[in-house]
């Protein structure tokens, strides 16, 4: 169609009047700025493009073209003004085309976006702490949010990394130096940078009081006198202290034991499904009569989540754990974290002289290497022993019989040699 000057009338027109039969669209050319037209479709969707040739291309190089915007959304002057701003680039030599395509990529590969897409791909591969790294990515690269991932050098990282340190945040420190890492090494695969800054990267040697605090860090399995203390303390019914009792009897993580659901409890086992465990396997935990009465003690809401707590109808996931933590630290004088408890279970496990590969099932670990590759016994009948040993042995400690350690033994080292797989 021949160039004509456009109006807002004439686009209407040409909108109500439609597509010509056997036309995929329609174009209407603008006569006041060469180059600038409406493309109608048949759906009656309009867009503005700007068309041009390079500088100095003839008519044997294929026109090239720019989308400015949809109308009406964008106004005819205004669409006017912005072909003139591609038309100028064209005359100084630029190729407004390549340019968007190169600041599309560049807003694709900005750490904020490559954050996101990282976080996709591993939801994708339904990897459990994908959650756990997207958040500690999203506010450990803050000051680096809106800086292409290519520039990124490994002096970036490390400050990013010491500033958590020396705000007496090791931990932290830690996880985004590990995730970061993963991160690069991630943008190197999908050729958003030649290679990871990150590679090669050795931690500082650590000093005796770096040790010291690593041990703290690392965590410790609570005495009997301390479980006893504990236990005592979470006499009252709470869900927060059947949380507890729940973790020094099973050995659940935190998150498998907040997202513990009503339906997860059979007539024999309690199951953390596949996707909720860190390990990606499915989990399988024998009730004893001990934990069957934490379970029955919590009271049965419109929520399908065991522990909840009661601010709202039906009951919501618990959260504020460093609160609850800490007035139970206060009233049992006893300083742990609940990964103490899992910690604790394992220790005990071993003391009570359940076997090192059974002991590992209980908590939920998986055979690694050619071990896990051809023993497929999940050892049921020797797990099931050794939780209705641990039961008894707490249940001794907490009752104020001193436990010897003993308790059960030969129940455990028989079911052991049945070796019942399930």
């Amino acid at each position: 169609m021949a160039a004509m000057v456009l109006t807002k009338a004439k686009i209407e027109k040409a909108v109500a009047a439609g597509v010509p039969a056997g036309k995929s669209h329609l174009m209407l050319w603008d006569a006041n700025v060469t180059g600038l037209g409406v493309k109608v479709r048949p759906s009656g969707t309009c867009s503005w493009i700007y068309s041009y040739r390079p500088r100095g291309a003839g008519r044997s190089v294929a026109a090239r073209t720019v989308t400015l915007g949809s109308w009406p959304s964008l106004a005819l002057d205004t669409a006017r003004a912005a072909a003139q701003v591609h038309m100028g680039a064209v005359v100084l030599g630029k190729d407004p085309a390549i340019d968007l395509r190169q600041e599309r990529n560049r807003e694709k590969r900005i750490v904020s976006a490559c954050v996101a897409e990282f976080s996709a791909f591993m939801t994708r591969r339904r990897l459990v702490n994908a959650k756990t790294i997207t958040s500690t990515l999203s506010r450990g690269l803050v000051p680096l949010a809106a800086r292409e991932i290519a520039e990124i050098t490994r002096a970036d990282i490390v400050a990013l990394v010491e500033k958590l340190e020396v705000a007496g945040k090791p931990g932290a420190a830690q996880d985004l130096r590990r995730h970061t890492g993963a991160l690069l090494e991630w943008s190197v695969s999908k050729g958003y940078r030649e290679f990871n800054p990150m590679a090669g990267l050795r931690r500082p040697r650590t000093s005796r009081a770096d040790r010291l605090d690593n041990g703290r860090r690392l965590g410790r399995a609570l005495s009997d006198g301390e479980v006893k203390a504990v236990w005592g303390t979470t006499a009252a019914a709470s869900p927060f202290n059947g949380l507890v009792r729940l973790a020094l009897l099973t050995g659940l993580r935190r998150g498998e034991l907040a997202g513990l659901r009503w339906s997860d409890i059979g007539g024999d086992r309690i199951t953390i499904h596949a996707e909720r465990t860190k390990m990606g396997v499915q989990h399988e935990v024998p009730i004893t009569s001990a934990m069957r009465a934490v379970l029955q003690a919590q009271p049965r809401t419109s929520n399908p989540l065991v522990f909840v707590s009661g601010r709202r109808e039906g009951g919501t996931k618990l959260s504020g754990w460093s609160k609850l933590l800490s007035r139970l630290i206060a009233a049992s004088s006893v300083r742990f974290t609940l990964h103490d408890c899992r910690r604790t279970v394992r220790t005990n496990l071993s003391r009570l002289g359940v076997a090192e590969d059974t002991a590992e099932l209980c908590i939920g670990h998986v055979r690694r290497g050619l071990l896990g590759v051809y023993n497929k016994d999940r050892a049921w009948a020797a797990r099931v022993a050794a939780f209705e040993t641990l039961s008894n042995y707490v249940a001794c400690n907490v009752s104020g019989f001193a436990p010897d350690g003993l308790h059960g033994l030969a129940l455990v080292s028989s079911a052991s040699s049945k070796g019942g797989a399930r």
